[in-house]
């Protein structure tokens, strides 16, 4: 098995590929991300990447994710811890929140554009449910509700409209937060006998006293 050094110094050695990984064409693309993904997955298969290129001369970025598998979570810690310093490049652990809130309170949030599915977090609604009879784990099981669940299982099947709707946490709480703090995920349409909450305000209640201190 390779060390991590040897990863970091297989990946310094093709910095220059990568550095311009936006500008290949998708053949190209391809052939690189299978390459580097065969480098990350020699330490567990779960480890995949981000790659978003330079602009305006700043630096690319490379995020190494277990896409919310904690299998792969202390390696990818020790991976990022042991990154190079090299000046076109910032290297993270783990996917990081990038929702707007403002703009899901306004429901001005663009939509994300799933396959027969299209949906925005501004339309998703949650709830907190009770723990689970001997669960010790401290992690949140919820409710998450929007309008059109049942079409959308019937079109895609539960399991993509599951993974969907993880995508979406994820890009709202982050991958290590969202596995930290939320347990079972129980999908299902809206409920007009609910009075659920905004799935924007789920952070501020994982994280802050904000919530229930709100007019």
């Amino acid at each position: 098995m390779p060390t991590i050094n040897d990863f970091w110094s297989w990946f310094v050695a093709n910095e220059d590929t990568y550095y311009g990984f936006h500008r290949m064409d998708l053949e190209d693309k391809n052939y690189h991300l299978e390459r580097l993904l065969e480098q990350l997955q020699a330490f567990d298969p779960c480890i995949g990447v981000v790659l978003v290129g330079p602009k305006h001369l700043t630096k690319a970025t490379l995020t190494i994710t277990a896409d919310g598998n904690p299998n792969g979570f202390l390696y990818i810690q020790n991976l990022v811890e042991k990154a190079p310093t090299l000046p076109r490049w910032e290297f993270v652990a783990f996917i990081q929140p990038s929702v707007d809130i403002g703009a899901c309170m306004d429901g001005t949030d663009p939509p994300y554009e799933f396959y027969r599915m299209p949906v925005k977090i501004s339309e998703l609604y949650w709830l907190p449910l009770e723990p689970e009879e001997g669960d010790t784990s401290g992690k949140m099981n919820i409710n998450l509700y929007f309008k059109g669940f049942d079409e959308s299982v019937k079109g895609l099947g539960f399991e993509q409209v599951r993974a969907n709707i993880s995508h979406i946490l994820q890009d709202l709480l982050g991958e290590l937060d969202l596995e930290r703090h939320i347990g079972s995920i129980h999908l299902q349409d809206t409920d007009p006998t609910e009075s659920p909450l905004g799935l924007y305000d789920l952070p501020a209640y994982i994280y802050t006293d904000e919530f229930f201190n709100s007019d």
